[in-house]
């Protein structure tokens, strides 16, 4: 698959042929369970002046020291988790590299060494418009087993599919990680963010990893160790459009998270319970004109969909052990989107110590 060879060459500097990393156990059996639609709009004002933002970024060395640098997060993590939604893989693409101290290298003179790491695919999935990867370091593939994968469609009798996630399961030592990718229902008249809440809570009952293990290996997404929720969440800004180009044209990103719907059905309790979010310190991500810097604005003729700019592309995590490191949004403009990532520092109990503790 193309954008698979695109993430393999962002993550490894040379180009070559997608790797996928051995595992001491085959992939289980997947188990599919059960969406809607999108639209279009017009009228741009420009947003240059909200983008000025540092949104450099950033790398860890092989000392595991956290630098500034203007090069892709090749050098961020252990486990990195890439995703992209829409029919066809158009919107910002949204990843999380999760950064586990790398082993020491030793160079010939006897001292430390800098290295290019290496990444290979655990796992991915597509369901039409929604693409999940997960890739692992090298020399950690050996330590990846019971790699499972799940996908829920929701919306209009559990047919369509470019509303739902995909969910990739898999236990990196003794430490079992989730990652899920969704596109949730979209929408700005009232009411919408409560279908968005109710894709969110079927996907957390639906999603289910078979395993014929018995024992401690997870079968729902929160019994997970470090679950990690990305992707097009479709959550909008409560707010007039005028208060908005007010609130944006001054950079007041706190004032319009208050008015975010996610912030408050979270703050309410209604969805997401539990979970924790980064501070968002960046422009709204959506939505924009195509290959332009500018937001697009609804012309309010009849049967057009409304669109005003919100922070539609999220990052939420669960359970303890993880600790958010940067939580950014890149500046491509191949979409109607903004694409976001984040960083991640993980938990992770080796078998030695399970072994011992147990």
């Amino acid at each position: 698959m193309r954008w698979l060879h695109l993430i393999q060459k962002a993550l490894n500097k040379k180009s070559s042929p997608v790797k996928t990393a051995t595992f001491p156990h085959k992939l289980s059996p997947k188990r599919k369970s059960h969406s809607l639609c999108s639209g279009r709009m017009d009228e741009p004002f420009t947003a240059e002046e909200y983008h000025n933002v540092d949104l450099r970024s950033s790398t860890i060395s092989e000392r595991g020291s956290l630098h500034k640098s203007l090069c892709g997060p090749q050098h961020i993590s252990s486990l990195q988790s890439h995703s992209s939604n829409e029919a066809n893989i158009s919107t910002g693409a949204i990843g999380v590299p999760i950064h586990l101290p790398p082993p020491a290298v030793k160079s010939c003179c006897g001292g430390d060494a800098e290295r290019t790491l290496q990444y290979a695919l655990v796992a991915s999935k597509q369901m039409v418009g929604i693409l999940l990867s997960v890739w692992v370091r090298d020399d950690l593939g050996r330590y990846v087993q019971h790699v499972n994968i799940s996908s829920v469609r929701c919306g209009v009798m559990g047919y369509l599919g470019n509303k739902g996630s995909i969910s990739i399961s898999l236990r990196l030592h003794q430490t079992t990680f989730c990652f899920i990718c969704s596109h949730l229902t979209s929408g700005e008249k009232e009411g919408d963010e409560l279908r968005r809440n109710c894709d969110v809570n079927v996907i957390l009952k639906r999603t289910y990893f078979s395993t014929r293990l018995k024992g401690s290996l997870p079968h729902t997404i929160l019994e997970h160790d470090h679950v990690l929720w990305i992707g097009d969440l479709n959550y909008r800004l409560a707010l007039p459009s005028t208060s908005m180009k007010s609130l944006l044209a001054r950079r007041d990103w706190d004032a319009l998270l208050e008015r975010d719907q996610l912030h408050i059905e979270r703050t309410a309790g209604r969805v997401f319970k539990g979970w924790h979010e980064g501070k968002i310190c960046f422009p709204p991500t959506y939505k924009y004109r195509t290959g332009s810097d500018t937001y697009a604005v609804e012309r309010r003729k009849f049967g057009q969909k409304r669109r005003t700019p919100a922070w539609c592309d999220r990052i939420l995590w669960y359970g303890n052990g993880l600790k958010q490191l940067e939580y950014v949004r890149a500046e491509s403009s191949f979409s109607d989107h903004r694409p976001v990532y984040a960083v991640f520092l993980a938990e992770v109990v080796p078998k030695k110590l399970k072994d011992f503790l147990v």
